[in-house]
């Protein structure tokens, strides 16, 4: 029970009431510390993907114009840096450029084999629907009309030259940018398919056909006319008057 308090007795708070007060202070300023630095964190994170993104979308521009400027490598690439003269020195990035390999024919054609058994009793209406499945259901054999043969034998001899533009004209670069966010690594990926129309006519002129080197030659040399020997020029005849000049 609480004393009464005599008239002329001057207030104030028991022991017990100020540790209370202190410990209710302490557990409202740790919850407050705490959600600040939430919000700081979720704040810097969000300021850095923001730069982030633009950075990586300049850097993509930036990769596009260089491989058509130095052209598509037959190997894969690979590229590094950072953001330094962008005025974020700690965000880094790296690049991959790689060749796109796309399936061969057999691939495709049990593919398309996979899709027709899936359709079951409506082959013939996802034949119609797909092109591309009809086409390479009419190459997978059967019986069919010396129509359909001629149509699967010429998609055939042109499979091969259209896999070979397509990989010669496609790169696919992945860029991955990487910082730190409140002592924690953060990375973001970002993929894109380039293309070369200079890969692609360079191809469909030759037919798909690897450019062959001359031996001891250089392939530029290959163009060039063969040489031939000067032929001598007749020598003047004897004067039948001696005593010329």
């Amino acid at each position: 029970m609480r004393r009464q308090r005599p008239a002329g007795e001057p207030g104030g708070f028991t022991l017990v009431e100020v540790m209370l007060a202190l410990a209710i202070l302490s557990i409202s300023l740790m919850m407050l510390i705490s959600s600040t630095s939430g919000q700081i964190m979720v704040t810097q994170y969000g300021q850095h993907l923001s730069a982030a993104s633009d950075l990586a979308r300049g850097k993509m521009y930036d990769l596009e114009e260089q491989l058509l400027t130095d052209g598509f490598q037959d190997t894969d690439q690979s590229l590094e840096g950072d953001f330094e003269e962008e005025g974020w020195p700690d965000i880094s990035w790296t690049a991959t450029v790689e060749t796109v390999e796309l399936p061969n024919l057999g691939a495709t054609q049990a593919l398309a084999g996979e899709e027709a058994e899936g359709a079951g009793s409506g082959s013939a209406s996802a034949a119609a629907s797909n092109p591309i499945l009809g086409m390479m259901g009419m190459m997978g054999g059967g019986d069919s009309g010396d129509g359909n043969v001629a149509t699967a034998g010429l998609i055939q001899s042109q499979f091969e030259l259209v896999t070979k533009v397509l990989e010669a004209a496609i790169r696919r670069v992945t860029l991955t940018l990487t910082w730190k966010s409140a002592n924690r690594d953060q990375d973001m990926s970002v993929i894109a398919y380039f293309t070369d129309p200079a890969a692609m006519a360079k191809v469909i002129s030759t037919g798909g056909a690897e450019e062959e080197t001359p031996a001891g030659g250089d392939p530029a040399d290959s163009d060039s006319p063969p040489s031939r020997s000067p032929t001598p020029s007749p020598s003047p005849s004897p004067s039948p008057r001696g005593g010329g000049k």
